[in-house]
């Protein structure tokens, strides 16, 4: 077998050897396929982990003392640490938790091992402090939720609730399983003050004598003459019964003072566990999550197979019932079938354009390069390279390349097509077809690759997602080179185009409609484009101040916010969640009744949406209400997918909030959809001066409250609460008591004892002293309460004790070594930007702070700040791609300035993308950039071939203006076939309803309408600025010798 022949290369042989060209095509196709079969699949692909976290724990510290004694520490030990971006402390009475986040892209178990060394080398930790854990982030993937509902009573929900767990656990791809309303077994002894004091014992006393004797020990082994003898003590206690009769005290004359004779002894559950309630009913509730790469759709039909299995299991009560909801693959597999019928009808709908305008046999070898460009893409996206799933980023990719991928397709085809029509022939007609356009269709495509390439390159919060979309668009525009230089040629060089009468009636009917639209094309080419072409290279000046106009009046429609620009904009969602913050010292009783009130509010505003929509199904599928501690509760409502409702979620958020209003005892409160997860507003407010600090942050939230357009406002000063500070007088001190023993008396009196713990056939029980609940729920209750004294005796606290009252957070928080205090808010974009929102306050609100409290440091952050650095990584992208499409212009036209020309086209594909967001009604946001980035690939694809033409026209001896006339009426039909593919195969997504199309609808609007207004750039605005080089710099004659 010969090799290439030179002349013709690789486009040749391939041409002359179809064997070969259906080979790779098959391969291609089968190495996607299998690839693509095999693939995990997810919503989204989580972020890596970047936070390594210092988790050090308290008995009996304020948050001041933690801050002191833990945080700093940690911190100033971990300054200077290489791979640090940011540290941030959250500190409490009980904790001290110190999150290090690392550099992207640095290895995460060396910054830990560092971190680690750090830490172990501080030797000054105070004495309160009980453990040191540090911590590597995880990759936790939500799967879905489990509910059970029924039983007799908690305790047979809460047994079937493990086995149902250890059950899920056992399945190979089950990483964690979580419980939620189970409600933790103890057994309390609960002391009567009283009776202590009549039998003259202490809270300690009691204590010491549980712990010492319900012990199981092992005294060792005795060697007897018999043999060895196991020595044990057996004298646990399982269950509260067993405690009754723990003797406190045996008098000398052997009488005893037992337990149930100072105190009463239960065997239930602890405080704090609050509601569980799905659907109305008490429920537990089990979170599937994955850690790692295994697929969601895999997992959770594993789960819900073994569910099948379990709900018929003889152990599970005939009253237990198991619920599934909240399920992420069936999120995922409505995505991916939104994509494919998008795709596919995409696809269609692009042959059906090509079959109008070409023989229906080129139609389709062009429309093959669709499958084959993606299955290529989808193998290197394999474990081969770069090991991606698909989710929402990588089908974007999909959807960018699905109206461009074919571009170079349609020229290649176009032209080979007319070539054979115009010469006859063959194979060599057909090569020399291919080869006429190969130079600028290959440059064509290397430039949108060079377009979305720095992507793929740069660092930052936003790099991994950047990258994966970049990856795939340029994956899949190579393989579409491929297939259009080495598989379509050989595909239509054997191909018969000779005019020949039509066997049947749908064959010679739709060779009449063809040739109806070429007659339509021609009368369109000769009678509209070439005399307004004329017309336009006659008055060069005004014709490009038409194209400026144009530019500018779409860069007006977004400066005077009648486009609006939202770089995150919020997305319509299936879940919506209420977040409530009660007053410290919240009853729980006050937290069930609120949660009564909100559950009513819900069903009593969905009631009145279904009826005002006459809604065919229930709004409301699923919603379960939460609380695990008293001062906070969640609720989460599952609704019908948004093709069934004729109205979006922000409707039902702003009715449900309404309805709730703010009930007494409520601090923050908030409604939000599940999409909504980048916050708008969020600053940060530090000085060295905490007061300072203090007065600036109510100052911001007043200016935010008088903002219009400003909900949902949450500060860190909201969390503050009443510190009751103990203060030993002299007469304690007189008595022998310390600061120490007054504290640990009162704390052992508030909060109680743990004992120890006992394993009680699955479940660890917690063993627990206190006082009765209705002796230590008040200030009056603190305040009668009795002290022991060293000597034995006992005195009331208030007596011996002067209580201070004062403010205070519960939480403190630190950022970068400095205490901060943060402020978020919730914009309603429909009357205010974020910019907007960001920018008065940085020009009045923050200038007049700074102003005022001269050490007062601001920081921004949420969405203005996540928008500024996606606009920089973007903006020095964009820099480098230009420079890349330069050099890539300049190669194969050989010339300085043309390339230059063809690029003065790309900001003015930007009007039919914003008239195309007028249209439509979405907001210009990050996405919609990314639609602007493809039409640029467009507009220089389709320049360098109406360029390439031109230059050719030249070299053939034709005048300047009938050179540009030449090539606008030869590439008119491709260029006019690249906008109407591209429309047609986006417009299944432009015009899609569904929730899940809402996040790539923007996208597909810019380019769609993008490329229309491209036609108009290549086919008008670029001959004119050929016309204006050629007076500027010579005739273009010289463009091939590289003086132009």
């Amino acid at each position: 077998m010969s090799g290439p022949v030179r002349s013709e290369g690789w486009i040749g042989w391939f041409a002359r050897n179809s064997v070969a060209a259906n080979l790779l095509m098959l391969t291609i196709l089968a190495m996607g396929l299998i690839t693509g079969i095999g693939m995990r699949t997810e919503t989204f692909p989580a972020d890596p982990p970047r936070n390594v976290t210092v988790s050090v724990s308290f008995n009996g510290a304020s948050p001041e003392d933690a801050e002191e004694g833990a945080a700093v520490k940690v911190e100033q030990a971990l300054n200077g640490l290489q791979g640090v971006e940011k540290i941030i402390s959250a500190i409490t009475s009980l904790s001290a938790e110190i999150i290090v986040r690392g550099l992207p892209d640095y290895p995460m178990e060396q910054l830990k091992s560092d971190v680690k060394d750090r830490v172990d080398a501080i030797t000054s930790f105070p004495a309160q402090m009980e453990s040191t854990t540090i911590s590597l982030e995880q990759e936790e993937r939500h799967v879905l939720y489990v509910q059970l509902l029924g039983g007799q009573d908690h305790a047979t929900l809460k047994e079937a609730a493990y086995r149902v767990r250890q059950a899920l656990l056992d399945l190979p791809t089950v990483s964690k399983v979580t419980t939620e309303g189970s409600h933790a077994s103890e057994i309390t002894v609960q002391l009567d003050e009283a009776q202590l004091r009549a039998f003259g014992l202490s809270f300690e006393e009691v204590a010491q004598a549980v712990q010492g004797q319900s012990i199981s020990l092992s005294g060792g082994t005795l060697e007897a003459e018999n043999g060895s003898l196991s020595l044990q003590s057996r004298n646990q206690a399982y269950f509260g019964r067993d405690l009754l009769q723990t003797r406190i005290r045996v008098d000398p004359d052997g009488g005893a003072v037992r337990l149930l004779d100072v105190a009463h002894v239960t065997d239930g559950y602890a405080e704090g566990q609050l509601l569980s309630i799905y659907n109305g009913v008490p429920s537990i509730r089990l979170g599937v999550q994955l850690l790692g790469k295994d697929s969601i759709t895999q997992t959770a039909d594993a789960v819900l197979q073994k569910l099948e299995e379990l709900q018929a299991a003889p152990w599970l009560p005939q009253d237990v019932t198991l619920h599934s909801w909240q399920n992420e693959a069936e999120l995922i597999r409505d995505r991916l079938t939104l994509m494919s019928r998008n795709a596919l009808t995409g696809m269609v709908l692009v042959f059906v354009m090509l079959a109008l305008f070409l023989d229906v046999r080129v139609a389709f070898w062009v429309a093959v390069g669709i499958p084959v460009s993606f299955a290529g893409a989808l193998y290197v996206m394999g474990p081969t390279a770069f090991d991606y799933s698909l989710n929402g980023l990588t089908t974007f990719g999909f959807i960018i390349t699905l109206g461009i991928v074919v571009d170079d397709a349609i020229v290649t085809g176009e032209n080979i097509y007319a070539r054979k029509r115009a010469d006859g022939g063959g194979v060599e007609t057909a090569i020399r077809g291919a080869l006429e356009v190969a130079t600028p269709a290959t440059f064509g495509v290397l430039t949108t690759v060079a377009a979305f390439y720095p992507l793929a390159t740069i660092s930052g919060d936003f790099s991994g997602a950047f990258k994966m979309i970049a990856v795939v668009v340029i994956c899949c525009l190579l393989f579409s080179l491929v297939e259009s230089r080495f598989i379509l040629p050989a595909h239509l060089a054997h191909l018969d185009v000779s005019p020949r009468p039509k066997s049947t009636m749908l064959a010679r009917q739709w060779q009449y409609l063809q040739s109806q639209i070429e007659c339509a094309m021609q009368w369109v080419i000769q009678r509209l484009y070439l005399p307004v072409l004329r017309i336009a290279l006659a008055h060069q000046l005004q014709a490009v101040m038409v194209f400026v106009a144009c530019f500018l009046f779409a860069l007006g429609l977004m400066a005077q916010g009648i486009v609006r620009t939202d770089f995150f904009p919020d997305q319509d969602s299936t879940q919506v969640h209420m977040d409530v913050t009660f007053d410290s010292g919240s009853s729980p009783a006050r937290t069930r009744e609120t949660a009564t009130f909100f559950e009513a509010s819900l069903l009593k505003v969905v009631q009145e949406l279904e009826a005002e929509h006459s809604l065919q199904e229930p709004l409301v599928t699923n919603y379960y209400v939460s609380s695990t501690q008293a001062e906070k509760l969640m609720i989460s409502v599952n609704m019908i997918a948004r093709v069934k409702r004729p109205f979006g979620s922000r409707e039902l958020v702003e009715r449900w909030r309404a309805a709730a209003g703010m009930p007494a005892g409520v601090r923050q409160l908030q409604v939000f959809s599940d999409d909504e997860s980048v916050e708008d507003l969020r600053f940060g407010l530090s000085s060295a001066d905490p007061g300072e600090t203090t007065a600036a942050m109510k100052s911001l939230q007043r200016a935010l409250r008088e903002t219009a357009g400003i909900y949902d406002i949450l500060t860190d000063l909201d969390n503050e609460t009443l510190e009751l500070s103990f203060e030993l007088l002299p007469e304690g001190a007189a008595l022998g008591l310390t600061n120490r023993e007054v504290i640990s008396q009162v704390r052992n009196a508030v909060f109680g004892y743990e004992i120890q713990r006992v394993q009680r056939g699955s479940e660890e029980v917690q063993i627990r002293i206190q006082y009765p609940k209705h002796q230590r729920d008040s200030l009056s209750d603190l305040r009668r309460m009795h002290l022991r004294t060293p000597a034995g005796g006992t005195v009331p606290l208030d007596t011996v004790v002067r209580l201070k009252q004062r403010e205070t957070l519960q939480e403190l928080k630190r950022i970068n070594g400095s205490r901060t205090l943060e402020i978020s808010a919730k914009v309603d974009k429909e009357q205010i930007s974020v910019n907007d929102v960001v920018a008065q306050l940085q020009s009045k609100v923050f200038a007049q702070l700074k102003q005022k409290y001269s050490g007062l440091n601001v920081s921004v952050s949420g969405e203005a700040a996540q928008e500024e650095e996606a606009t920089s990584q973007l903006s020095n992208g964009f820099v480098l791609g230009l420079l890349l499409i330069y050099a890539l212009l300049a190669i194969p036209l050989k010339s300085y300035s043309q390339p230059f020309i063809i690029m003065l086209a790309i900001p003015f594909g930007i009007v039919g993308a914003v008239l195309g967001h007028l249209i439509t009604g979405h907001a210009v946001s990050l996405l919609s950039f990314f639609g602007i980035l493809a039409l640029s690939g467009v507009v220089v694809n389709d320049s360098l071939v109406l360029v390439s033409r031109y230059r050719a026209a030249r070299d053939e001896g034709l005048a300047l203006k009938e050179a540009l006339l030449d090539a606008g009426s030869s590439r008119f039909r491709a260029v006019m076939l690249t906008s109407v593919t591209t429309f047609a195969g986006l417009l299944p997504l432009v015009t899609e309803t569904s929730e899940q199309a809402q996040m790539l609808i923007p996208m597909a609007v810019s380019l769609a309408f993008g490329v229309l207004f491209a036609t108009l750039i290549t086919l008008i605005f670029v001959p004119v600025l050929l016309c204006l080089s050629a007076g500027l710099f010579g005739n273009g004659q010289g463009a091939r010798r590289g003086e132009a």
